[in-house]
């Protein structure tokens, strides 16, 4: 299937639109967490080459599994100090740093030693596979959880308590058949990032 130049310049067009929200969004996500850790409400005027720039901490979170918090948290007190040393008139606020030196190599670098630090024996790694897997289970099992509590009267309104207790019992077996079974189904997938493949985190 072939496509016309001016199709091409429309899928190009739509491309760059994502890229630009998704880096919008992002850059909120910084300015939030960079304002819990100034204490103060912060905002960046980036122009659009440092916020698509700024994704790179995004990819970080992914691939070092660790939160962008833990990442500013370790990544700015070190540059805050470095350009402290070359100018008295640094104030904290904002990233306070250069964007592109934030995200550059020596950051990376400092990243992965502060992570084998502060998170040994994959820490890390153990606890992200830990809490993706409850996501999934969340997502998964919503629907059905739903519908079991709607089943599951109050206590109030069984004459037996240990009718409940049974009911509630049946309640909890099942999910946990529904969890084995999403368990089951994603161990064989060997996709990259699985958290029920360990081998591909």
């Amino acid at each position: 299937m072939k496509f016309s130049y001016t199709h091409r310049k429309d899928i190009a067009g739509q491309e760059e639109s994502d890229l630009s929200k998704l880096a919008n969004k992002f850059r909120r996500q910084v300015e939030a967490e960079l304002s819990l850790i100034r204490d103060e409400p912060v905002t960046l005027f980036l122009n659009q080459n440092d916020e698509y720039r700024l994704l790179t901490l995004k990819t970080w979170t992914y691939k070092y599994k660790v939160s962008l918090k833990f990442i500013l948290d370790e990544l700015l007190p070190f540059w805050e100090q470095f350009v402290q040393r070359r100018s008295k008139r640094m104030k904290k606020a904002g990233l306070n740093v250069r964007v592109s030196t934030l995200i550059g190599k020596k950051s990376e670098v400092i990243l992965q030693e502060q992570i084998k630090k502060r998170l040994p024996r994959d820490q890390n790694k153990r606890l992200w596979i830990s809490l993706e897997r409850e996501r999934i289970f969340v997502s998964s099992l919503s629907r059905d959880r739903d519908q079991f509590t709607k089943k599951l009267k109050h206590m109030t309104e069984y004459k037996d308590p240990r009718k409940w207790a049974k009911a509630y019992q049946r309640m909890i077996e099942e999910e946990q058949r529904l969890r084995d079974s999403i368990v089951t189904q994603l161990e064989k997938r060997p996709y990259r990032g699985n958290p029920f493949r360990e081998e591909t985190v």
